[in-house]
């Protein structure tokens, strides 16, 4: 399949990610998986990188092993919603939260605290900032808000005939 960023800002908004944080986030996958073409990605369903933990995991295998350290393993998600589910669940940290950042630089400082990357906090905000520039005004798309809207709506009239 070919992924695009208006794909993962409509994805990332249904698992959670709040508004403001899309543009940071769809940075973040461009980044990690090279505009949304790598390897990973296609034969993994992995968009970031997430690495392989058995304990949480439950709708991942282990997929190929990392190339600097051939002890720890990329996970293989069953689909591209398993993977995020996981990511969402990896970035949304109650101290430091990565999703509560305010800017592009306060993401990656936020995600460095948590080891999210080993690279250092400039080089990876190099490499974020080129991808975050391109895709900075994206939003989850109108599709979205609309189907929550009516799903909302027909809550709210379920709730009212079952009240009166």
């Amino acid at each position: 399949m070919a992924y695009n960023a208006q794909f993962f800002a409509d994805l990332m908004s249904s698992t959670g990610v709040p508004r403001a944080a899309i543009p940071f986030v769809v940075a973040q996958i461009a980044h990690e998986s090279a505009n949304f073409t790598s390897n990973l990605l296609d034969t993994h369903n992995n968009a970031s990188g997430v690495t392989y933990n058995a304990k949480w995991q439950k709708n991942a295998q282990r997929g190929e092993a990392l190339p600097e350290n051939p002890n720890v393993y990329y996970a293989k998600f069953n689909s591209i919603q398993d993977w995020a589910k996981a990511y969402y669940h990896i970035i949304k940290r109650k101290i430091n939260n990565p999703l509560e950042a305010t800017d592009i630089e306060d993401y990656v400082t936020r995600l460095r605290s948590h080891n999210y990357f080993t690279d250092t906090v400039d080089n990876y905000l190099h490499g974020l900032n080129a991808w975050y520039n391109k895709y900075k005004g994206i939003v989850p798309s109108a599709g979205n808000a609309i189907v929550t809207l009516a799903l909302l709506a027909g809550v709210f009239f379920l709730v009212r005939q079952i009240t009166r």
